[in-house]
């Protein structure tokens, strides 16, 4: 393969990659395991209505009753850091 085209491709993709795992690291350094891990699960569900949005899926109860328990799961996660991070300030 001696396309610059081609070349150019594969260095674009991997910088992107390698830059992309450089931020996941710093976002998990600065947040926390968990709450990366809580935020990653969470943006399927915007993702989930923008789908069905664009491609015009039939939406039945069971699909918005399992969105909504993802997301409460996710508002009561934000609810539970967040008394936790001022609990810590009384603290110190």
């Amino acid at each position: 393969m001696s396309w610059p085209s081609f070349w150019v491709a594969v260095v674009f993709s991997g910088s992107v990659g390698f830059f992309l795992s450089l931020a996941s690291l710093w976002c998990v350094g600065e947040t926390g395991a968990t709450t990366y891990s809580m935020v990653g699960a969470l943006n399927k569900i915007p993702l989930s209505l923008i789908g069905m949005m664009l491609f015009g899926s039939i939406v039945k109860l069971s699909t918005v009753i399992f969105m909504g328990f993802g997301l409460s799961g996710g508002i009561v996660f934000a609810y539970v850091k967040a008394m936790e991070a001022q609990e810590d300030r009384r603290k110190s």
